[in-house]
């Protein structure tokens, strides 16, 4: 979309009056003051109008961030630590892309790498248990004077994709991280 300027607003609001001395197109007059004002509404307009197409896409938006994670029924159990809009806006795309979900060892595998964990290994290590192996999974077990009241008691390399994998995984699965395959 081209964006317009205040001058090609305020030339085109002058095109639309009538002929006449009456309705004067000199820069000082007050009526050319007055379309001006007019016309810089017609910009900031011109330039929401533009924006509407990032904002259509989760993976841009910015003005509908809120609205997006709404209509996704976000936040949820996994999303209540994600602080930054660019965190938000990757698991709001995450969500709607993989939206329904899916059961497949290659839907979790593309779930990781939409989040960002391409190099991710999943393996199904016995009847209705798979392993999902990486290297940002380390455990960080709390130990006494390391940590203040209401840390956890283990912290993982990355409790937000541990989390999401816990909520989507079929009801009767389980899932395993582990550091190295």
């Amino acid at each position: 979309m081209i964006a317009h300027t205040l001058q090609e607003f305020t030339e085109l609001l002058q095109s639309l009056l009538p002929p006449g001395v009456a309705w004067t197109r000199r820069s000082d007059a007050n009526l050319t003051k007055l379309l001006e004002a007019f016309a810089t509404e017609l910009v900031l307009l011109d330039q929401l109008l533009a924006s509407l197409e990032d904002e259509g896409d989760p993976r841009t938006t910015q003005a509908l961030l809120t609205e997006w994670e709404t209509m996704l029924g976000l936040p949820d159990d996994c999303s209540d630590d994600l602080a930054s809009s660019g965190e938000r806006r990757n698991y709001v795309f995450v969500k709607y892309k993989n939206n329904p979900g899916g059961a497949s060892i290659a839907y979790f595998l593309q779930l990781a790498n939409d989040l960002g964990y391409p190099d991710i290994v999943i393996l199904e290590t016995a009847a209705h248990e798979w392993t999902v192996y990486g290297t940002e999974y380390n455990e960080h077990w709390f130990a006494c004077g390391s940590g203040r009241m209401g840390d956890r008691l283990c912290q993982r390399g990355d409790d937000f994709l541990y989390c999401l994998f816990n909520m989507l995984q079929p009801a009767h699965t389980r899932v395993e991280f582990e550091s190295h395959p």
